[in-house]
C-alpha cells in the first residue's frame, strides 16, 4: 500500500509525477492543506499518520526545475497538527511557517510560527490571546512588516452543567 501522495503537475509539459516516495509515501493515510513556499522550493502539508491516530505538519523540499524531492529534505514541523487550521502561510523569507491553531475548550484562535530550519515547539505570533475570536484567515505582506488577520467574534465558552440547577 502506497498511502496518500502529492502529485506535481507540470503546466508546460502537461505531465505529472508523484512527489513522495518510499517510506515517506507509506507514512500517511491522507494528505491535505498544501502550501507552497514563496520560492517554490518547498511544500508544507498536513497529513494523517497511518500507524497512529495523529496528524502531522510536514515539509518536503523539491528541485523547482525538475519537481524532484531534494535528498533528505522531509521534515516534520509539528508532530501534533490536529488543531491546525487549513491555511498554511510562509514568511516572505520562507524561514517561518505560520498556522492558526484553535483551542478546543476556549474556542479561541491563535497564530503560531514554526521555524522550518529548527523544528520544535510552535511560538505564538502575538503575546496575548485574541479573546473570543476565531481567526478565519491571515496573510503576510511581501515585505514582512505586516500580517493581516480576519476573524469572527464568538461567544465565550461556558461549561455545560450536567445535572440539576439550583437557582
Amino acid at each position: 500500500i502506497e498511502g496518500d501522495n502529492i502529485t506535481l503537475f507540470d503546466v508546460n509539459t502537461r505531465t505529472s509525477s508523484r512527489l513522495l516516495t518510499g517510506e515517506i509515501a507509506r507514512r500517511h493515510r491522507s494528505i491535505m492543506n498544501l502550501g507552497w513556499s514563496n520560492d517554490g522550493r518547498s511544500i508544507t502539508f498536513k497529513a494523517e499518520r497511518r500507524d497512529v491516530a495523529r496528524q502531522e505538519l510536514c515539509l518536503i523540499s523539491i528541485d523547482p526545475a525538475s519537481g524532484d524531492p531534494a535528498a533528505g529534505e522531509f521534515t516534520i514541523l509539528h508532530p501534533n497538527a490536529h488543531a491546525i487550521s487549513p491555511d498554511i502561510m510562509y514568511s516572505p523569507d520562507d524561514q517561518q511557517v505560520i498556522v492558526g491553531i484553535a483551542g478546543i475548550a476556549s474556542q479561541q484562535s491563535r497564530l503560531y510560527s514554526l521555524n522550518r530550519g529548527q523544528p520544535g515547539p510552535a511560538t505564538p505570533v502575538f503575546a496575548a490571546d485574541i479573546t473570543h475570536h476565531k481567526i478565519s484567515g491571515y496573510a503576510w505582506s511581501r515585505d514582512g512588516k505586516w500580517i493581516a488577520i480576519t476573524s469572527s467574534r464568538s461567544a465565550p465558552y461556558v461549561e455545560w452543567i450536567n445535572g440539576p440547577i439550583d437557582d
